[in-house]
C-alpha cells in the first residue's frame, strides 16, 4: 500500500466529518481539529480520543509521516481493507470512524474499531 506524498488538510474536510459525527450521534463540536496532539508521547500519531468526554482529536495537518505510522498500525489488515483508505478522505474518515466507535460502543478493542470503521465507510 502506497500513501500519497503530501500531507492532508485536514480542516478541508471538516464540514464531511462534522456530518458524519451527526450521522453517528455525536455533536459536530465534540471534533477538534489541532495543531498537534498535547501530552502525546508518539509524534507521529495523527488522531485520539477521548471516550468519556466524547471528544475526537484529529491534526489539522496529516504529514507523511503521520500517515505512515498510521498505516504501519493497520498492517494486519487484508490489502483490500487498505485499499479503502489510500485516497486522502477516505483516510482521514477512517481515523474518525474508529474512534466514532471506540466512543459509542467503548467496550470494543481498538482492533474491533478499525474493522467497524473498514465496513463502515462504504455509508459514509
Amino acid at each position: 500500500m502506497t500513501a500519497g506524498n503530501r500531507s492532508i488538510d485536514v480542516v478541508a474536510l471538516k464540514a464531511d466529518l462534522e456530518q458524519i459525527m451527526e450521522k453517528y450521534g455525536l455533536a459536530p463540536e465534540s471534533l477538534e481539529l489541532v495543531d498537534s496532539l498535547e501530552n502525546e508521547p508518539n509524534p507521529n500519531r495523527a488522531s485520539r480520543c477521548f471516550k468519556i468526554e466524547k471528544k475526537i482529536q484529529i491534526k489539522k495537518v496529516i504529514t507523511l509521516e503521520d500517515r505512515l505510522d498510521t498505516l504501519k498500525l493497520l498492517s494486519k489488515f487484508d490489502q483490500a481493507d487498505l485499499k479503502k483508505i489510500e485516497g486522502d478522505e477516505q483516510f482521514v474518515k477512517h481515523l474518525l470512524m474508529k474512534h466514532i466507535c471506540s466512543i459509542n460502543e467503548r467496550w470494543k478493542d481498538l482492533h474491533e474499531c478499525d474493522k467497524w470503521a473498514f465496513y463502515n465507510l462504504k455509508f459514509v
